[in-house]
């Protein structure tokens, strides 16, 4: 049997691919704390941490993030930073307890950075301090199977005064099987056709949402 050289990396020679897998095992088991603290196992793994498929980020758990914008926004940038340079894929994006309301232009660009990377699923979920309004930039997300979205403004589409932004997006991301919309504004009717890959499927607390209507042959 071969020996092991005292100090000899083998687990940074695994494929990049199962390191992400295990960092997400890891996750899901132990919690994204955990998860962050295999980056100091080696170099390797570092770089990797930095550049997995799944980006959480969770405003609350972070003291020194809690009133300033700039250094926030400096952690998310950096956190999809190899993202960009390396053109890596995005395949989580997930934004929760956004607590800043002059955030909502720098959600806008992290929104559009993921798309284009095309995010499978996407979560954003601002605190009781504001209510973000979803930009168009949305409808391209056609790579969405899973959309959870807290605290958001559907207003009128600008294209079709009749019809809210979250009745668009069941139009044109058709491959969504878990939809989540909680504390939501701006929709009063919502019709749910054409998804039929939709498994799960949750509305609560979404202020003056008279009527739904659902057609979706494999809601379970």
């Amino acid at each position: 049997m071969e020996e092991i050289g005292d100090g000899e990396d083998r687990i940074s020679e695994l494929p990049i691919q199962i390191i992400h897998d295990i960092l997400r095992r890891i996750r899901c088991q132990y919690g994204l704390k955990e998860k962050a603290r295999t980056c100091i196992l080696s170099k390797t793994w570092s770089s990797i941490w930095r550049s997995r498929p799944e980006v959480i980020i969770n405003q609350s758990i972070h003291n020194s993030f809690m009133n300033s914008t700039e250094k926030f926004v400096k952690f998310v940038d950096d956190s999809l930073r190899s993202h960009v340079e390396q053109n890596l894929r995005i395949e989580i994006l997930r934004l929760i307890n956004l607590r800043l309301p002059e955030l909502a232009s720098h959600i806008d660009r992290w929104l559009n950075l993921a798309i284009k990377h095309n995010v499978r699923s996407l979560e954003i979920h601002p605190t009781s301090n504001f209510s973000y309004c979803i930009p168009d930039a949305i409808y391209a997300a056609k790579t969405l199977t899973e959309l959870s979205l807290n605290k958001c403004n559907f207003e009128i589409d600008n294209n079709n005064s009749t019809t809210n932004k979250l009745q668009r997006i069941i139009s044109t991301c058709p491959f969504i099987r878990d939809l989540k919309i909680g504390h939501c504004t701006g929709i009063q009717n919502l019709h749910v056709f054409g998804l039929v890959n939709l498994e799960k499927l949750e509305l609560r607390m979404c202020k003056k949402l008279a009527k739904v209507e659902i057609w979706a042959p494999n809601l379970r």
